[in-house]
């Protein structure tokens, strides 16, 4: 795709955020009730030793985005890796890099819903997790309707408050797991031991 057409299409596009809303849309979109509840499952089921995978997935992600600075700083677009895999490579690997994209943050929003719902089952134990998940599902719509400078500020100030309890995140999320509603989990774990004795 010619230089010329990626230019007219970010023709009229205005920056709203600041650096440390930006920032802080990072670190809300990578730390998430999703990733606590998770962290928590894996680390009931690993132990400790889930640290290691999470430091090698980390030190991809930092190659991976430093990767993209470069890019970015070589060639500030609007669309991110899609635009730099339709410019570097060809329109197909845009079409790819979009929506293999799109269909991961749907997957993401989706886990977040239901750990959100997870989460909110401890306080209120007769509500079904499917209301929890609607409610919050339309509440992340409703923010996401902000122009994007009051949704910046929003994000600004609800992943500040929220950054001091991330540190208990996987520990009550562990805890969750100890507990005797997830059978299937355990019902799994018994199967692997069975297996590992038969072996």
């Amino acid at each position: 795709m010619p230089q010329d057409n990626l230019d007219n299409r970010e023709h009229g596009l205005n920056r709203q955020l600041s650096a440390g809303q930006i920032a802080m849309v990072a670190v809300g979109g990578s730390i998430g009730t999703g990733l606590l509840l998770g962290s928590g499952a894996a680390i009931h089921i690993a132990g400790p030793a889930v640290i290691v995978s999470y430091l090698i997935s980390a030190l991809i992600a930092w190659i991976v985005a430093m990767a993209l600075g470069e890019l970015s700083c070589v060639h500030p677009a609007a669309g991110s890796f899609g635009v730099y895999a339709e410019t570097y490579l060809n329109d197909w690997a845009g079409f790819i890099a979009r929506y293999g994209y799109w269909f991961s943050v749907v997957i993401a929003i989706g886990s977040e819903l239901v750990a959100a719902g997870t989460y909110m089952r401890i306080w209120f134990p007769h509500v079904p997790v499917v209301v929890w998940m609607i409610v919050f599902g339309f509440l992340l719509l409703a923010v996401n309707f902000f122009p994007v400078g009051e949704y910046g500020t929003f994000e600004y100030f609800f992943v500040h408050r929220n950054r001091r309890g991330t540190a208990a995140g996987p520990e009550s999320a562990s805890s969750i797991f100890n507990r005797r509603r997830f059978r299937a989990q355990r019902m799994g774990r018994r199967l692997s031991r069975r297996l590992l004795r038969s072996l």
